[in-house]
């Protein structure tokens, strides 16, 4: 907690060029301002396509590349500034949008509430991955078209909530239940 009170949340996506993802991610930390002390961590700055005036946003700089060993080293990389990152902001809340956000997130916890997003039938089809997030995640949360919003928190049954990002003013409600669980 940072002594204005407020806990602090940390969103993770990999860019925020075009996209889905990024779009709900920066939604995201607009509507939860007020309540939390919210820092957007991205990859890399490349070709920024949101308006993210007033917004935290924290580049590590390690953006994508080529081969299987510039990735293995990119995680390693990744995995370690994120980590170090937690600490230094005492980050209460994590929360990733994406596959390589999710790994990231999941494998640089320091103790926080961490979330990962499993968003799509390709996510939910790597029994792999479904296995790390469930382990190393204290909330696994999957939004659908369908408006169904999955929580699986570790050691509880499954609960369904609709999906927060159908209204806006339900987002910061439903996140608000997810994140204070």
């Amino acid at each position: 907690m940072n002594n204005n009170g407020k806990k602090n949340l940390m969103l993770m996506v990999p860019m925020l060029h075009q996209g889905g993802f990024e779009r709900v991610c920066v939604a995201t930390a607009r509507l939860m301002q007020d309540i939390y002390n919210v820092h957007i961590l991205i990859f890399t700055s490349k070709d920024i396509h949101f308006d993210v005036k007033g917004l935290d946003v924290i580049d590590i700089d390690v953006p994508a590349r080529d081969g299987k060993i510039n990735k293995i080293i990119n995680m390693i990389k990744r995995i370690r500034r994120v980590r170090k990152i937690k600490k230094e902001l005492a980050i209460d809340y994590s929360y990733s949008f994406g596959s390589s956000a999710n790994y990231v997130n999941a494998l640089s916890g320091v103790g926080e509430c961490l979330m990962t997003g499993l968003r799509g039938q390709i996510d939910l089809e790597n029994a792999s991955q479904i296995r790390l997030f469930t382990r190393k995640s204290t909330r696994v949360l999957s939004c659908f078209s369908t408006g169904m919003l999955f929580s699986k928190s570790m050691g509880s049954s499954r609960s369904f909530h609709s999906c927060p990002l159908e209204v806006k003013s339900s987002l910061t409600s439903s996140l608000e239940v997810i994140i204070t669980v």
